[in-house]
């Protein structure tokens, strides 16, 4: 386990019991990666961000974009692996040190960017990658349900104000004819 990792003392001993040599050596127990989880995430038609992440110890990352290496990262760790003393559970349960960290990397990328990214993993104990297709970022916000809302909304209230326009221009325009015919009437009942 884990909890296992420090420094042990080796000592080495003829038959007859004399020591014949001592020998400190650190142990590190790690736990091996996890298939990198990745995701997109279109911030505006210009820009996306890109999140790899994976469990395990001593997490490495690197990114390829169509076959082209980008610059290797290392993942920020939910909880720190340099820790080293020595915990144990009373129920014999895994403790906080015994269960893998997960590591996280987030990069940034032009909206209209595609192709496919291969995010890789690896640690001491192991190695894994994951491939995911990029889309862009404009045929996102140009079909998602928020801008069609919005779109709708636009041409709604463009709608309704060219309608209350249309109103108000006829009101206008009958005002004058209906003051006549009021006038007239008024003239017309003071005769009889």
């Amino acid at each position: 386990m884990k909890s296992h990792s420090g420094d042990y003392l080796l000592e080495e001993y003829r038959s007859n019991g004399t020591l014949l040599k001592k020998v400190n050596v650190h142990l590190e127990i790690q736990a091996p990666v996890s298939k990198p989880a990745v995701s997109q995430m279109c911030l505006s038609p210009e820009q996306m961000n890109i999140s790899c992440s994976s469990e395990g110890d001593g997490v490495e990352f690197n990114w390829t974009l169509n076959g082209v290496l980008l610059v290797p990262t290392r993942g920020y760790s939910q909880f720190p692996s340099n820790m080293t003393e020595n915990i144990e559970s009373p129920t014999g349960d895994q403790t906080e040190r015994d269960k893998p960290s997960v590591s996280n990397v987030t990069i940034s990328f032009l909206g209209q960017q595609t192709g496919n990214l291969m995010c890789g993993v690896w640690n001491n104990v192991s190695r894994d990658e994951t491939v995911f297709h990029l889309a862009g970022c404009k045929a996102f916000f140009s079909h998602s349900p928020v801008v069609v809302a919005v779109r709708a909304s636009v041409v709604t209230l463009l709608l309704l104000a060219l309608c209350l326009g249309i109103c108000h221009v006829h009101k206008k325009t009958r005002p004058t004819a209906v003051n006549e015919v009021g006038v007239m009437f008024l003239h017309s009942e003071a005769e009889a």
